[in-house]
């Protein structure tokens, strides 16, 4: 019986850990994502202050790098939206 318990325990331990690494990682996803739409945000406004942005919000990761790369490198507003 001890015996059994013990490792219920140890193994309802183990999956809460498990689990709380997992949410702990996706939240470290969403922060990095969300500060990066800030950044890649702030400097559009900068580039293009008269420009509407409402068509940065929502893209994934990997889009706002992209953007980002070519707001650095001076690209046309035409290309960013392509």
């Amino acid at each position: 019986m001890a015996y059994r318990r013990n490792f219920n325990r140890k193994v309802r331990l183990s999956e809460n850990r498990d689990m709380y690494e997992k949410r702990h990682h996706e939240g470290i996803e969403e922060e990095r994502q969300e500060n990066l739409y800030h950044n890649v945000l702030k400097f559009f406004q900068c580039s293009f202050p008269q420009e509407e942005s409402s068509f940065l919000e929502g893209l994934s990761y990997e889009v706002y790098e992209k953007i980002l790369d070519m707001l650095f490198s001076g690209q046309s507003l035409e290309d960013m939206k392509k």
